[in-house]
C-alpha cells in the first residue's frame, strides 16, 4: 500500500513540476470545482461523479499514508457520519420514501476527501505561499466560468453549440431556450450558481489588498470581476445579495484592522469603486431592449426600493407570504417525514425555503445534525489563533452565507461549486496548521 501511495504522490508532484504545473493544477481545480454532466447523443456521463469519486480515492491514499489523521479533519467527518445514519434512519423508518439528502451527504465525503487530496498537492507545489495561490485559482476559476456563461448568453451559435453536450434538466432547458439566464457548465444554473460566483469573486477579493500592487495587477483584477459580475447577472440576484454583503465584509473588516493603514484602505476603496464604475458603465452601453429582462430581474431589488421605499422583490414576497409552514404533528417537526419535497411519486413542498424543506425532510433534530458538520468548521475556525487571517475570514463568511440563503432556497451540498469551496478552504486550514506546528515542533527540538 505505502508502495502504491508513494507512486501516485511521485506521478502528482512530477506533474504538476515548474510553472507548467500551476496551469495543470488550476485546470484540475476548475474540472473538481465545475464538472459538467455531458451529453453525448442522450447518453448521459456524469463526469461530476466520476472525478470526485477519483479524487477521494486519491484523498483516503494520501490521509492512509499520514498514519494519524488530524484531529479537526475527523471531527468533520464524524459530523457528516451521523449526518448520513440520522437521514438513513429516518429514511428506513419511512419506508425508504426519499432518499435524495442521504445520497447528498455520501457525495459529501467524496468531495471532501478529494478537498484534501487537491489541497495536498497545492501544498506539494507552492509550499508556503500554497493557501494564496488556491484562493486565486477559485477566483480564475470562477473568471474562467463567468467567461462561459457570458459568451452562451451573448452567441447564439456557441450557445447552440455548448448545450449540444452539456446535459440540461429541464429548468436549465427553459433558461437557454428562452435565453434567460445563462447556467454555464452547470446543469440549471440559477441562485446556487450565483452564490458560487459571488464566492469566488469574494476570494479574490480578500486577497487584493496583499496582493495587487501595480496598476497592470489592478487593471487585471478590475476586468476578471466585471466578467465575474455579469455572471452573476445572468444567474441569480441571490448572488449579488452575497456579493454586496462581501463587500461590506471587506470594508469594515479593514476599517477595523488599523494596523493596515491607510494605503491599504484607500485601494479597497478605489477598487472597489471602480468595480462599481464599470458595472454601471456596463449596464449604460448594453442594449437595453434586448436586456432589459435580465437587467431588471437581476435588480429588481433597486427597482422596488425606488418606487416603493422598500427592499424586496416579486419572489421573495411569495417566499416570505407563502412558504414558511411547518409539520402539523410534532413528532414530524422533530423528526421529520423523509420527504424534502422534490421526489417522484412524493406530496410537492410548495416551499423553496431551505429550513422548511430540510424540517420537512429530517425534522428539526435532523435538520441540525445534518448541518452539524458545518458547525464544527465554524468552531475550528473560531478558536484558531494562528492561520492567515484571509483564510478565515472567507471561510466564516462562507459559513454565514449558508445559513442566509437557506431562508430563501435549500443550499446543502452540491456537487457544483459551492460545498468543494467550503471543503478546499477548510481543508487547506487544516494542513496550514500542521504544517505551522510541524516547523514549531522541529525548532523546540533542534
Amino acid at each position: 500500500m505505502r508502495v502504491v501511495i508513494g507512486v501516485i504522490a511521485a506521478l502528482a508532484k512530477s506533474a504538476t513540476a515548474g510553472r507548467a504545473g500551476g496551469v495543470i493544477l488550476g485546470g484540475m481545480l476548475f474540472v473538481f470545482v465545475i464538472s459538467p454532466v455531458l451529453n453525448f447523443n442522450g447518453v448521459e456521463v456524469q463526469l461530476p461523479k466520476v472525478v470526485m469519486s477519483v479524487l477521494a480515492a486519491l484523498g483516503i491514499l494520501r490521509l492512509a499514508s499520514r498514519g494519524a489523521i488530524d484531529r479537526r479533519l475527523l471531527s468533520v467527518l464524524l459530523a457528516l457520519a451521523m449526518g448520513f445514519v440520522y437521514l438513513a434512519f429516518v429514511f428506513s423508518i419511512y419506508q425508504f420514501r426519499d432518499a435524495l439528502m442521504l445520497k447528498t451527504t455520501i457525495w459529501a465525503f467524496a468531495i471532501f476527501f478529494g478537498s484534501f487530496w487537491i489541497v495536498c498537492v497545492y501544498r506539494d507545489h507552492y509550499g508556503e505561499r500554497f493557501v494564496s495561490r488556491l484562493m486565486w485559482h477559485v477566483f480564475l476559476v470562477g473568471t474562467l466560468h463567468g467567461a462561459i456563461m457570458i459568451t452562451a448568453f451573448l452567441f447564439s451559435d456557441f450557445r447552440e453549440w455548448l448545450y449540444q453536450y452539456i446535459w440540461l434538466n429541464e429548468e436549465g432547458r427553459k433558461f437557454v431556450e428562452f435565453n434567460f439566464r445563462s447556467p454555464g457548465l452547470t446543469s440549471s444554473g440559477g441562485a446556487k450558481l450565483s452564490v458560487f460566483q459571488a464566492l469566488a469573486m469574494m476570494c479574490g477579493l480578500v486577497q487584493s489588498a496583499d496582493v495587487v500592487r501595480s496598476a497592470r495587477r489592478l487593471i487585471l483584477l478590475l476586468m476578471a470581476c466585471l466578467i465575474l459580475i455579469g455572471s452573476i447577472v445572468l444567474s441569480g440576484r441571490t448572488g449579488l445579495i452575497v456579493l454586496a454583503l462581501g463587500i461590506m465584509f471587506l470594508t469594515l473588516r479593514r476599517i477595523f484592522r488599523l494596523v493596515s493603514g491607510a494605503s491599504v484602505l484607500l485601494r479597497n476603496v478605489l477598487t472597489i469603486g471602480a468595480i462599481g464604475t464599470l458595472v454601471v458603465a456596463g449596464i449604460v452601453s448594453l442594449e437595453l431592449n434586448q436586456y432589459q429582462r435580465v437587467l431588471f430581474r437581476a435588480l429588481e431589488f433597486y427597482y422596488s426600493w425606488q418606487e416603493t421605499g422598500r427592499l424586496g422583490t416579486a419572489s421573495t414576497d411569495v417566499i416570505f407570504s407563502r412558504m414558511y409552514f411547518w409539520p402539523e404533528d410534532m413528532l414530524s417537526l422533530m423528526l421529520g417525514t423523509s420527504n424534502f419535497g422534490r421526489g417522484e411519486e412524493l406530496p410537492y413542498i410548495e416551499s423553496d425555503v431551505g429550513y422548511v424543506r430540510f424540517v420537512f425532510g429530517a425534522g428539526i433534530v435532523g435538520t441540525i445534525i445534518a448541518f452539524s458538520h458545518f458547525a464544527v468548521i465554524g468552531w475550528h475556525v473560531l478558536v484558531d489563533r494562528m492561520s492567515p487571517r484571509n483564510l478565515k475570514a472567507m471561510i466564516g463568511f462562507m459559513l454565514s452565507i449558508l445559513v442566509l440563503v437557506n431562508f430563501k432556497e435549500l443550499l446543502f451540498v452540491d456537487i457544483h461549486g459551492w460545498t468543494q469551496l467550503v471543503f478546499l478552504l477548510f481543508c487547506a486550514f487544516v494542513v496550514h496548521r500542521q504544517e505551522q506546528q510541524r516547523c514549531h515542533y522541529q525548532a523546540v527540538h533542534i
